[in-house]
C-alpha cells in the first residue's frame, strides 16, 4: 500500500509542481522583458527531473522508515518547501538582472538549485500526508465508520479537479472596444487651442485592444506653423497628456490641410468599430489579439483622395505583410476598398 501511495504522490506532485513552476517562470521572464524560449521543453525537463527526484526521495523515505521506525514530520517538510521555493524563486524571476547587478549570476544559480531542492520536501510532505491519512482511514474503519474512505477519496478528487481548473481555466479578457467619439468630441475639437489659437484637428486615433497607454490620441495642425503638429492623449484612466510640438511628416500632403469638423462625419467610433467587426478577417484578428501580440488601431483621418474616412489597421495577424487596413466612409459608412479610392 505504501508503494502505491508513493506512486500516487509522485504523479500528483510532479504534475502540480512542474506545471505551476513553468507558468510562474514564463510569466516572470515575460514580466521582466525577457524571452521565455520554449515553455514546452522547460515543462518536459521539469517533469523528467522531478520524476527522478521523486523516486530517489521515496527510496530514502522507505529506507529511513525501515531503519529508524520513524517518519520525518510532514509539517517540517512543508516549512522547508516554503523557505526554499518562494523567496529565491520569486526574486530570481521578478527582479531584472539590471536591478540585481553583480548578484544576478550567483542568484540565478542559487534559484535553480533551490527550485529543484524544494521539490524534495514538497514530495515528502505530500507522500507522508497521504500515509498519515491512510492510517487515519484504517483506524476509522476499525471503529466501524465505513464512510470515511468515501469522504476522503471524494475530497481528494475535488481538490485535484479544483487545482486543475485553476491551472487550465480559460482566461477571460475584455472584448476590445473603443471610446465614444461623440462623448469626447468637445474635448478633442478644442484640445489643440492651448498650443495655437488656430489649431485644428488633423486626425484621431483609437487604441482598440489596449496595446498603448492611451485610448484616444488626437493630432492637431496649425496654419500659422504649417510644419509642426501637436498631440493630446486621453489615457486609460481618463487623464489627459500632451506632447511637445514637433515636425509633422504629413504636412506635405495637401489633404492634411483640411480640418476635421463636426459636420464632416456621421459615423461615430463605436458605429465604425461595429461595422468593421462584420468583416470575417477582422473578427478572426480580434480573437487572435487576445492570445497573441496583435495590435489594432482605428483612425479617423483624410485618406488619399481627401475624403474623411475611418481606417482600421491590424498589425501581426493572419495577413501577408506586416499590416492590413480596412476603410469606411465617415459620412455614409460605406466600405472603401483602398486608401486612394
Amino acid at each position: 500500500m505504501q508503494i502505491a501511495i508513493y506512486i500516487i504522490s509522485a504523479l500528483l506532485t510532479n504534475y502540480i509542481f512542474s506545471v505551476l513552476t513553468s507558468l510562474l517562470i514564463v510569466f516572470g521572464i515575460e514580466k521582466t522583458g525577457g524571452d521565455p524560449g520554449s515553455p514546452g521543453i522547460m515543462l518536459i525537463s521539469l517533469l523528467c527531473i522531478n520524476g527522478i527526484l521523486s523516486i530517489a526521495t521515496a527510496v530514502i523515505m522507505g529506507i529511513a522508515k525501515a531503519k529508524y521506525k520513524k517518519e520525518f514530520p510532514a509539517k517540517f517538510s512543508a516549512l522547508i518547501f516554503l523557505l526554499t521555493y518562494f523567496p529565491f524563486h520569486i526574486i530570481g524571476n521578478y527582479i531584472s538582472d539590471e536591478q540585481l547587478g553583480a548578484l544576478a549570476v550567483p542568484l540565478a544559480t542559487l534559484t535553480v538549485i533551490m527550485l529543484f531542492f524544494s521539490y524534495i520536501p514538497f514530495f515528502h510532505m505530500t507522500a507522508q500526508g497521504f500515509i498519515n491519512l491512510n492510517e487515519f482511514v484504517k483506524k476509522q474503519e476499525l471503529t466501524g465508520n465505513r464512510h470515511t474512505k468515501f469522504v476522503v477519496l471524494a475530497s481528494l478528487g475535488a481538490i485535484v479537479l479544483f487545482v486543475g481548473w485553476l491551472i487550465f481555466k480559460p482566461e477571460t479578457r475584455p472584448i476590445p472596444n473603443v471610446l465614444s467619439l461623440q462623448d469626447n468630441w468637445g474635448l478633442l475639437e478644442s484640445g489643440g487651442r492651448d498650443w495655437q489659437s488656430d489649431a485644428y484637428l488633423n486626425s484621431i486615433s483609437f487604441d482598440v485592444n489596449e496595446s498603448m497607454p492611451y485610448k484616444i490620441s488626437a493630432t492637431y495642425l496649425s496654419k500659422s506653423i504649417p510644419d509642426e503638429m501637436y498631440t493630446i492623449d486621453i489615457q486609460k484612466n481618463g487623464e489627459i497628456s500632451t506632447e511637445i510640438p514637433g515636425f509633422d511628416p504629413s504636412s506635405w500632403r495637401e489633404n492634411a490641410k483640411l480640418q476635421i469638423a463636426r459636420e464632416d462625419w456621421e459615423i461615430g467610433s463605436m458605429q465604425a468599430w461595429n461595422a468593421f467587426l462584420k468583416n470575417k478577417d477582422v473578427n478572426t484578428c480580434v480573437v487572435t489579439s487576445q492570445e497573441k501580440h496583435v495590435t489594432i488601431f482605428m483612425d479617423l483621418h483624410r485618406i488619399g483622395t481627401g475624403k474623411l474616412a475611418w481606417e482600421l489597421t491590424i498589425w501581426d495577424c493572419l495577413f501577408e505583410g506586416d499590416d492590413h487596413s480596412f476603410y469606411l466612409d465617415a459620412k455614409t459608412g460605406e466600405t472603401i476598398e483602398s486608401y486612394f479610392e
